[in-house]
């Protein structure tokens, strides 16, 4: 059954430091002892995305797992606390439509280091992709007019 298809409430959980699996059967199992755990008596429904093939050693994306019959409650407080740590796992739970961001970008599959430095090359580089793009600068300026008029090198020139 297609994910958009199936009926709501539903949820979209991911297992911190999940690792890449052909088989899923296990971590569908962990998830719904832990949501046993956390409503006890629930009989979730747990689907999975469709394991791509392993491709980098150093690239483990977040596989996604769609659980569904759920009452509107139950979502709620899953989503509501987004992070759920057990001794078998931790859990993160977001609405399966999440609301719209208010960014005007948003930054994908990049991997960097937690080192201090990470932090000054994501800025670099949003900032360099913004103020290189021909048409986002001229959205920025007709609704929020916040964009300088030059390129500055050490100043995060977004605001919220």
């Amino acid at each position: 059954m297609e994910w958009e298809a199936t009926p709501d409430p539903k949820v979209i959980i991911y297992i911190a430091n999940d690792s890449f699996v052909t088989v899923v059967n296990n971590r569908v199992n962990v998830i719904r002892r832990i949501l046993q755990k956390i409503f006890p008596g629930i009989d979730p429904i747990i689907g999975s995305s469709e394991p791509p093939a392993a491709s980098f050693a150093n690239y483990q994306p977040l596989f996604p797992y769609l659980v569904s019959r759920l009452q509107s409650v139950q979502a709620a407080i899953l989503t509501n606390q987004k992070c759920w740590s057990t001794p078998e796992a931790t859990l993160f739970a977001m609405e399966f439509c999440p609301p719209a961001s208010t960014f005007v970008m948003t930054l994908e599959r990049l991997h960097l280091r937690a080192v201090p430095g990470s932090c000054h090359i994501v800025a670099s580089l949003v900032r360099w992709r913004l103020f290189n793009s021909p048409n986002i600068i001229p959205f920025i300026r007709r609704h929020c007019n916040n964009v300088c008029a030059s390129f500055p090198q050490n100043v995060m020139w977004l605001t919220s």
